[in-house]
């Protein structure tokens, strides 16, 4: 599993151009956080074929992306 989230962490980074603040890794999908809005929209329109959401969460001061396989 560990493993599997770094690989995750990778192709996010390169995908986003920046490194996610959280990542967790799901059976059905995964959620990631970040800093900026930039990165999260780059990452939702990389999978945008699958179920995607992304919003900003104020309390915690990320952006969010929920991705899920259809």
């Amino acid at each position: 599993m560990r493993d599997a989230k770094s690989q995750l962490t990778k192709k996010l980074t390169e995908v986003a151009g920046s490194e996610p603040t959280f990542v967790e890794a799901r059976p059905d999908g995964f959620i990631a956080f970040f800093g900026d809005e930039l990165s999260a929209l780059r990452v939702a329109y990389h999978y945008r074929k699958k179920k995607v959401t992304c919003s900003h969460r104020r309390a915690l001061r990320v952006w969010s992306v929920t991705v899920r396989n259809q």
